[in-house]
């Protein structure tokens, strides 16, 4: 799948957040040494979130607004940075993270749709997040005590 394909096949997938949340592309990256790596940004008042294919597998993840975006999503001290989508909706539904072996099982496009049906339902929740200092505390906590294995 080229990177157009993929905006395509996300624009489609998380149409809720351009419709009803006023998300927009705001940064779109293709590896340059790496076909079919693709990394879309996406920016709203409150958050951003980066969604991303590479050969292996895809991921979502979200933060505050003003952390750069980048393949690396590597946590910056005591400052904004990104939290896996996965682990949020965990947070927010009381459960425990998928494993590894989930991930490996399905498709990229299985995991971005099952992850973006999951965000439609929650996004209110996660917005207020992104909002609260203290519940990204929480859920930071959650992250650290829930590591996929």
């Amino acid at each position: 799948m080229s990177c157009q394909e993929f905006q395509t096949f996300v624009k489609k997938e998380f149409a809720f957040l351009f419709e009803e949340y006023g998300f927009s592309i705001i940064h779109l990256e293709e590896a340059k040494t790496r076909s079919n790596h693709c990394l879309i940004g996406l920016g709203a008042s409150i958050c951003q979130i980066q969604i991303f294919r590479t050969w292996e597998g895809a991921n979502i993840w979200i933060s505050q607004r003003g952390v750069l975006f980048g393949w690396a999503v590597v946590p910056v001290e005591n400052g904004p940075c990104w939290y896996p989508i996965e682990a949020m909706v965990a947070f927010l539904l009381h459960r425990k993270r998928r494993s590894l072996e989930w991930w490996w099982s399905h498709s990229i496009e299985q995991v971005l749709s099952t992850l973006a049906k999951e965000m439609k339902v929650l996004m209110p929740q996660i917005l207020s997040i992104c909002a609260d200092p203290m519940l990204l505390g929480k859920l930071d906590t959650f992250i650290q005590e829930s590591k996929i294995e």
